[in-house]
């Protein structure tokens, strides 16, 4: 038995006017949302950031805030980075330290946690890490 599936194809769309915004006190460059890459053209990506920092940056922030209904990916592009979420709305946290070329993927539902930080584990080795990544949300 066979299918047949219907595609479709769109050109790409190349972001040359990201925007540099601040998220937790941190620099993040946001390519999507933007005016040349408007959301028909970016479905089913709502949200694209790219951030680079010195995991020491994230000492002593809170970053915990909601995500609920769509999935994120994180994909660190070089160093490390490390983040937290909860496995549901009452749900307990879990850790995950990303390494180089890592890939996260999280499917938030009916809502979760997230937090990007750094466990005290890792705050000796923090100073000399950095991270650059990207998230997208979709």
């Amino acid at each position: 038995m066979s299918k047949q599936v219907q595609t479709t194809s769109r050109d790409a769309v190349l972001v040359e006017d990201a925007a540099l915004i601040r998220m937790m006190g941190l620099p993040v460059l946001e390519a999507v949302p933007s005016r040349q890459a408007p959301y028909e053209l970016t479905d089913p990506f709502i949200l694209v950031h790219e951030g680079r920092f010195h995991l020491s940056e994230m000492a002593g922030k809170n970053t915990k805030h909601p995500h609920r209904g769509f999935d994120n990916l994180w994909y660190v592009l070089q160093g490390s980075a490390s983040t937290g979420h909860t496995t549901g709305p009452g749900g307990s946290t879990e850790r995950a330290r990303l390494s180089e070329g890592s890939l996260l993927w999280l499917r938030t539902g009916r809502g979760t946690w997230h937090a990007e930080a750094i466990g005290a584990d890792e705050r000796e080795r923090a100073a000399a890490t950095s991270s650059s990544g990207a998230c997208c949300s979709g």
